[in-house]
């Protein structure tokens, strides 16, 4: 992490984290880590990729102080040295946030930040868009057990190169105007990340 990013994450209580770093006010990588407890405390290893270059490195986060519902201090190693994180809780991971709420028409950018995107979904949470590329998206998005304000998604992208599939999860913002997707290739090697509004 540079001066001046910001480092977001959703944890989820197994251990799964989802994790977005802005810096000069854009959204520059994504990623995911699934963490263990060990005899260091909780460990969580993954991937983090970095949206304009596209490429993707090891990340592990180690957990060195939680106090619930407060704040969360770890350390975050992609490449050495270490770099130390805090992450303050906020309250509104708590606020429920049904499948419904996602209805709608939603524009935004997708394919790692490069092309534009059109995606309709319902109110049962089925997913269908375009890219202005020419690719099609048909997925789904389902409440999430571990956390009432996020969303599980699972999505598949078709485009005249092949065909790509995805999970991960989305969040939205307080006025509902908002989504934000971190999604995982169905390898597991690479993030991206999609920005909605209506």
């Amino acid at each position: 992490m540079d001066a001046g990013s910001t480092l977001e994450a959703v944890i989820l209580p197994n251990g799964e984290a989802w994790l977005v770093l802005h810096s000069g006010g854009q959204v520059r990588s994504a990623g995911r880590a699934q963490g263990v407890l060990n005899g260091a405390g909780v460990t969580a290893t993954g991937i983090l990729t970095d949206l304009t270059a596209g490429t993707t490195q090891a990340l592990t986060v180690q957990a060195t102080s939680v106090l619930p519902k407060s704040t969360l201090a770890a350390s975050l190693s992609v490449l050495l040295p270490a770099r130390s994180v805090t992450w303050a809780y906020n309250a509104r991971y708590d606020t429920a946030v049904p499948v419904a709420a996602f209805a709608g028409h939603w524009q935004g950018s997708a394919g790692q930040q490069r092309i534009g995107a059109t995606w309709d979904i319902t109110a049962a949470g089925a997913l269908t868009g375009t890219s202005t590329i020419g690719c099609t998206y048909t997925g789904t998005l389902a409440a999430h057990a571990q956390a009432p304000s996020v969303v599980k998604v699972s999505l598949t992208e078709t485009c005249t190169s092949g065909t790509q599939t995805f999970t991960g999860i989305a969040t939205m913002n307080e006025s509902r105007t908002q989504t934000s997707y971190v999604l995982t290739y169905a390898s597991g090697a690479q993030a991206s990340f999609v920005a909605m509004q209506k």
